[in-house]
């Protein structure tokens, strides 16, 4: 069998899946419902089209962003934003939505911001272009370390990048604003695994896997609209033992199974389908809590990144990236240059 490259860049070259009317019919009517719900005003900044530069326009800053915020919807309207996140989420994934909201909360109290800058309302939901079961359009949920776009063409989900989780801080220290989370650690798993993948690395696996110099600030695809291959690789998914080949899997699970499982397994299943040395994995700085630490996992189609370096190495910031999938890639490209004339 000829290797094969990610599920939705096979997509993208017009292969469809199974799952995805079922995903693209809920998604669509718990779009049109919360949009639906919208006074004209809100509507109007919730609502844009699909060629609206705010759609490649992404971040996960404290900034201003386009879109409706939380803070300014009523409960009703909270809850038909909060369905259309479940339409595409696992449950897993909306835990860490909601975490990620509870940290801004948090540091809003540590920092006693009153500007604005900390505020856990402050997560825009947008619809771009217009919901339907087999329509092309997009969504996003975007704020702070967060960033959710589900990019659907002619009924089907071509794209789920960028997508982004963070949290500040990485392990909640006692506090007096929300005790109980003293201790907890949102991204634990995404670090806590790949510095089990890089200790477990032998010297010739290191020489390949460990990567010379101090952890980055940040991950280096940073904010970017298009993210390319980052060298070097590091070490080949070949190159592992089976116990560390479970850890890998383990890592890209984490990403991928933010969605929904019908959503999830086919990119996963793509990805399981490539020779082991296209994938890799490099890790570096420290390997313990308390050093700043960084790791990236590669395939043809794919990025993972994930840095734990800002605030004391108490700072985390993990993103999935679809190196030609980004925002619906080449199938959101290829609709618009023939329905649209666009170029």
């Amino acid at each position: 069998m000829a290797p094969r490259s990610l599920t939705l860049a096979l997509l993208a070259l017009g292969a469809t899946l199974a799952a995805h009317p079922a995903a693209a019919q809920e998604q669509a009517q718990a779009a049109q419902a919360f949009l639906d719900s919208l006074r004209p005003e809100q509507r109007a900044k919730a609502a844009l089209t699909l060629d609206d530069p705010a759609r490649l326009d992404w971040k996960y800053v404290p900034a201003e962003r386009k879109g409706l915020y939380l803070r300014d919807m009523d409960p009703t309207q909270r809850e038909k934003a909060a369905a259309l996140l479940r339409a595409g989420l696992s449950d897993e994934g909306l835990r860490k939505v909601e975490g990620i909201r509870r940290l801004e909360g948090l540091l809003q109290a540590m920092e006693r911001d009153t500007t604005g800058r900390r505020d856990p309302g402050k997560y825009a939901y947008a619809v771009f272009g217009t919901p339907s079961p087999k329509g092309t359009w997009c969504w996003r949920l975007e704020g702070h370390h967060l960033e959710v776009i589900v990019t659907l063409v002619d009924g089907h989900v071509v794209g789920l990048t960028p997508s982004f989780m963070g949290a500040s801080p990485a392990k909640v220290p006692a506090n007096p604003h929300e005790p109980d989370l003293a201790g907890a650690e949102l991204m634990g798993d995404e670090d806590r695994l790949g510095r089990e993948l890089a200790q477990s690395l032998d010297a010739e696996q290191a020489g390949l896997g460990h990567l010379p110099g101090k952890a980055p600030a940040d991950i280096l695809s940073g904010q970017s609209r298009k993210a390319g291959r980052l060298e070097p690789a590091g070490i080949s998914l070949a190159q592992l033992r089976p116990a560390q080949k479970a850890i890998f899997w383990k890592l890209v699970a984490l990403h991928a199974e933010r969605f929904r499982g019908d959503l999830a397994r086919p990119v996963l299943d793509g990805l399981r389908a490539l020779p082991e040395e296209k994938l890799h994995f490099a890790h570096i700085g420290g390997t313990k809590p308390g050093e700043g630490r960084y790791y990236r996992i590669q395939a043809p189609e794919l990025l993972i990144e994930v840095d734990n370096t800002q605030n004391g190495a108490n700072h985390i910031h993990a993103v999935w990236r679809d190196l030609r999938g980004d925002f619906g890639g080449d199938a959101l490209r290829r609709h618009l240059g023939q329905d649209h004339g666009a170029r």
